[in-house]
């Protein structure tokens, strides 16, 4: 099995603190501009205290069973 990968990226919580989206982002700026986008793309949300956060991606393969 291979070894897995390890990195650092950005990602979103919301406002209790639960993981918002899957998307990860290279940079705090991208992640915000997704907030922001969504924002617009969506009105009635209230997206004001989801707060961007470094993050650990892993990626591994999964073994056939």
């Amino acid at each position: 099995m291979a070894k897995p990968y390890r990195t650092r990226r950005f990602g979103i919580l919301n406002r209790v603190g639960g993981i918002w989206t899957p998307e990860t982002f290279d940079t705090e700026l991208a992640a915000r501009a997704y907030i922001n986008a969504q924002q617009l793309a969506n009105p009635t949300w209230t997206l004001g205290r989801h707060r961007v956060v470094p993050i650990r991606v892993t990626i591994s393969e999964i073994k056939k069973p």
